[in-house]
């Protein structure tokens, strides 16, 4: 998922909304008006107890919700393991009125890496 490609074409549709939820979930916080708190940075849930990721499931679902065009959000997150280290699998099926979509994150640990070299995600 890219925020622009080269042309700064325009999303629309489904798609674009499921762009936006992914946004979403990648920062805590926006600029521009009632940004703060505007979303939930999922890289956060790195390091969680497994106990405590449960917990974390319906705040995701509630951020996911702040969108207006989603009008339901299933998320699971569990504790999972990548190339031996602690990581966390992140899923959030959703429905809007254009129809279902999913935002899934197999490995949150590897999208921080992704991040952090500035790879696409």
């Amino acid at each position: 998922l890219y925020d622009a490609d080269a042309f700064f074409s325009t999303a629309t549709g489904l798609e674009s909304v499921r762009q936006d939820a992914f946004h979403r979930i990648m920062v805590d916080d926006v600029l521009g008006p009632q940004g703060e708190g505007w979303g939930k940075d999922v890289r956060r849930l790195l390091g969680m107890p497994s106990r405590e990721l449960a917990a974390q499931q319906p705040v995701f679902a509630t951020v996911l919700l702040k969108d207006p065009r989603i009008q339901s959000a299933e998320v699971t997150i569990t504790s999972t393991v990548t190339n031996g280290m602690a990581d966390v699998r992140f899923t959030a099926l959703c429905t809007s009125a254009l129809g279902p979509f999913d935002v899934v994150i197999d490995s949150v640990a590897s999208l921080t890496a992704r991040v952090l070299a500035g790879l696409p995600l």
